[in-house]
């Protein structure tokens, strides 16, 4: 039975939930009994989130029942259900510093907090109706106002492609055996974070779209829209029957009566607008790729063609978005019904196109960013199950699989940051011992039996009951650290040794 030590001396006989400041004090507190920085949570109130950010996201502990689905939900324009951390539910006692007293045994579930998307300042969490953490964000890391960030980025896209290719490995290669070491030479296989994705859509989208958004600047889509307006006599040219419904209505024995001191009646008037829902999405879509562009630019200083010519498209995007601002066309807010002109005018069917990519593109980096913890501990899961098969293999020559199914399920939407689906890998290891066959299980993601582990390969041996578990914000090269190589060792081979004595 573990316990929660709380700093502070809060006394949280009361309490049914609570904010532990960073993963690194949630896996402290209930590993190691260390004293760490957690909040209770106040249902029926507004509690706060922290100013600063500690190196690893935030976590929502709670007992079971006390939060009710789909809570806790990010509010905003992400809208989504918080994932659940891995593990089954655990019991835990609660502890008192200050009153020195137990309370009743509870179950307890917990959820990881989102990093802040993109240049948001505030983020809000649900946890009931009535019961919000809210807070200002803005010294949390972001992708937009940290430079050193540039090689966590490469680092999480190659750890997306590693992991989205790892299905592909385990269904493909002819054994087991086979598709570990193809998976340890695409571990080591650096070109997997060569690229740039946005930056080659931005490039495509200057070259297609270059002499489309010259004209649209010059000559945006209008119509003649009629409005019934007030209009003196003299000045009407056509009525209706609107207008003639509205005349009958007035006091008075003939048109002029009727037409009131001012002389006015209400007729129709044409005139020429731009405020069309083209031309909305046209704005919506210059001011995106205004904002790309100009991210794209801050991360990327080093002069060449390319940069050269993302730099244009830019300023052409600026350029429209501020003659649309000028003629009071509003921005579009999705979702989106295309009308005709978005779907057969050849102008105006490229640019819905290209905001379609566009939109696609920057959601799922920012989605990337936000989930990157999620991704990064799959990540870590995978090199163990590969560390764990290498000392097997190493250790005993008799080994082998009984059986290994990593379960790849669809990809929940919106994907956080899950790439082998929820269950990750489960395998089972045989090792012989004299005449017998000992299975090792090997279990990661929500297959793991204790709250707040990655992965366990028995049961006495969970990641961070023996030091393993790695907190991959020290090391923005996970690929070349020793240190994460060194813990897995030390674990792979204490497993092994715990079934070899």
């Amino acid at each position: 039975m573990a316990w929660i030590h709380i700093r502070g001396g809060v006394n949280l006989t009361s309490a049914t939930a609570l904010l532990y400041h960073s993963y690194r004090d949630f896996i402290s507190g209930l590993s190691r009994h260390t004293d760490v920085d957690v909040s209770p949570i106040n249902f029926g109130e507004r509690n706060q989130l922290p100013v600063t950010w500690k190196n690893s996201p935030l976590v929502i502990l709670a007992m079971k029942g006390a939060v009710k689905r789909p809570y806790p939900m990010l509010v905003g324009r992400n809208r989504q259900s918080l994932p659940q951390i891995p593990g089954a539910k655990y019991q835990f006692k609660r502890y008192a510093i200050r009153d020195n007293e137990e309370s009743d045994v509870h179950e307890w579930e917990a959820w990881l907090v989102p990093r802040r998307a993109g240049s948001e300042k505030t983020m809000v969490i649900t946890m009931s109706p009535d019961t919000h953490l809210a807070g200002v964000v803005e010294r949390w890391p972001s992708p937009e106002n940290n430079e050193k960030l540039t090689s966590r980025n490469r680092s999480l896209r190659r750890a997306e492609r590693l992991l989205s290719e790892a299905p592909v490995v385990f269904s493909t290669e002819a054994s087991i055996y086979a598709a570990y070491r193809r998976l340890a030479v695409l571990w080591a296989d650096e070109s997997l974070e060569e690229g740039d994705p946005q930056g080659d859509l931005l490039l495509q989208h200057a070259r297609r779209l270059r002499t489309i958004l010259d004209d649209l600047c010059k000559r945006p889509r209008t119509i003649l829209r009629t409005e019934h307006r007030m209009l003196k006599l003299q000045n009407v040219r056509r009525t209706s029957a609107k207008s003639v419904r509205w005349l009958t209505g007035q006091p008075g024995r003939n048109t002029a009566e009727r037409a009131g001191a001012r002389q006015r009646i209400k007729a129709p008037k044409r005139s020429e607008t731009h405020s069309t829902l083209e031309n909305s999405v046209l704005r919506a879509f210059a001011k995106l790729t205004e904002r790309e562009s100009d991210n794209w630019l801050r991360k990327h200083k080093a002069q060449s063609n390319l940069r050269t010519q993302i730099h244009a498209h830019g300023q052409r995007a600026r350029r429209l978005r501020i003659v649309l601002e000028e003629l009071r066309v509003p921005e579009a807010r999705p979702p989106i019904i295309p009308n005709f002109p978005l779907r057969f005018d050849q102008r105006y069917r490229e640019i819905w196109r290209a905001w379609q990519e566009l939109r696609n593109s920057s959601r799922k980096t920012e989605n990337d960013w936000m989930w990157q913890d999620r991704t990064f501990m799959e990540l870590l899961a995978l090199r163990a199950a590969m560390t764990l098969h290498n000392a097997l293999c190493e250790r005993s020559n008799r080994s082998g699989s009984l059986f290994h199914c990593p379960l790849l399920l669809d990809a929940p939407s919106p994907n956080q940051g899950r790439y082998l689906g929820d269950k990750c890998i489960t395998a089972a290891f045989g090792i012989v011992k004299g005449k017998q066959v000992t299975p090792i299980v090997f279990r990661s993601g929500d297959d793991v039996e204790h709250l707040g582990s990655l992965f366990e390969a028995a049961q006495k041996q969970i990641a961070w009951n023996d030091d393993c578990f790695v907190i991959y914000d020290d090391c923005n090269d996970p690929w070349n650290s020793h240190v994460v190589d060194k813990r897995l060792s030390n674990w792979a081979n204490t497993v092994v040794d715990g079934y070899l004595q």
